[in-house]
């Protein structure tokens, strides 16, 4: 049995679609590999060419093609790996970036240092133009080689953690012990499972050094300024799930949901869709006054939230709310 599934998810990539298996190919790592190309049922070359890189390599890594019946999306592609993943851990891989050459060897290395551990994260770095993308980035964050911290896990988890699927050393059974699988059909796919890992995660570890290269193209879904009013949609998706989940509440977890409304007010991706975007704060708002999770303190603060001639009173409550978790 591999102990590292690779799981690379492909859909009309074939530009970049070698580059990507080569860097797997090129890793010099001691453990036992499998890596798993998610067809996704494009329309171009890609799975062409992969079938030709794997037929060229004589090597130690094990490739399987997982074709799908139809179209999913990366979400459902990721699943699909998931799902047929033979190894102890997972990771995934988008199909126009790379791996650096010690990239698996370093983060499984630090796996084996601490056992149980659920997630190890390493460094990023974008090309073709290097920058410092500080949402995924370990960069100044001074972040330990490993924690069970749970307080201080859950402290950095949903701000300064990277939230990002990539790049990460899972645990298989992490995710498959708490269905911890990618929402389908929407973007920020990312965000949710970041969000529903929160309250299950307590051991990560850190490789403060790059293992891991982040392309920035025009093409990609992220880069499409086309995309605003679905990203403001899927977002809204997301929030009402998390908002009325049944889960106890902390401070960060509080922070980030009071973030989240927030992000609607003031987020420059959605200045052509203010009033849309405005309407769904508020449809969230709703939601978390509804919630039997929300605290009463909570309630009242969205609740004047609401009410532009009340948000003095909001302020109140919301000091409340910083000693209220302080004690």
């Amino acid at each position: 049995m591999p102990e590292v599934s690779i799981i690379i998810p492909v859909y009309n990539v074939e530009e970049y679609m070698a580059e990507c298996l080569i860097s797997v190919i090129k890793q010099k790592a001691t453990c036992s590999m499998e890596c798993l190309v998610i067809d996704d049922c494009g329309s171009d070359r890609s799975m062409d060419i992969v079938r030709e890189v794997i037929a060229s390599y004589s090597g130690p890594i094990s490739f399987r093609i997982i074709k799908r019946e139809q179209n999913g999306g990366l979400s459902a592609a990721r699943n699909s790996g998931i799902r047929a993943a033979k190894g102890k851990y997972i990771y995934f891989l988008d199909s126009d970036d790379l791996l650096t050459p010690d990239c698996i060897e370093v983060l499984f290395k630090r796996a084996c240092e601490h056992p149980g551990v659920q997630i190890v994260t390493g460094d990023f770095q974008t090309f073709p133009e290097p920058d410092v993308h500080k949402l995924i980035s370990l960069q100044g964050k001074n972040f330990p080689e490993y924690s069970d911290d749970i307080a201080w896990i859950r402290s950095i988890f949903l701000t300064t953690f990277p939230i990002i699927a990539c790049n990460k050393l899972i645990l298989k059974s992490f995710i498959t012990d708490n269905r911890l699988y990618f929402k389908e059909g929407v973007l920020h796919e990312d965000n949710h499972w970041h969000a529903n890992a929160y309250h299950c995660v307590n051991k990560i570890g850190f490789v403060n050094k790059i293992t891991y290269l982040y392309r920035i193209r025009k093409g990609s879904i992220t880069a499409n300024p086309n995309v605003a009013s679905r990203k403001l949609e899927n977002l809204t998706k997301i929030y009402l799930e998390m908002f009325a989940k049944k889960t106890a509440w902390d401070k960060p977890w509080a922070k980030w949901i009071l973030n989240s409304v927030e992000s609607f007010r003031y987020s420059p991706d959605y200045e052509l869709f203010r009033l849309t975007a405005l309407n769904r704060q508020v449809e969230c708002v709703n939601t978390l006054l509804q919630s039997p999770s929300t605290p009463l303190f909570m309630k009242l603060l969205f609740r004047y939230y609401k009410m532009p001639q009340h948000k003095g009173k909001a302020r109140i409550i919301y000091s409340l709310f910083n000693w209220y978790w302080s004690i």
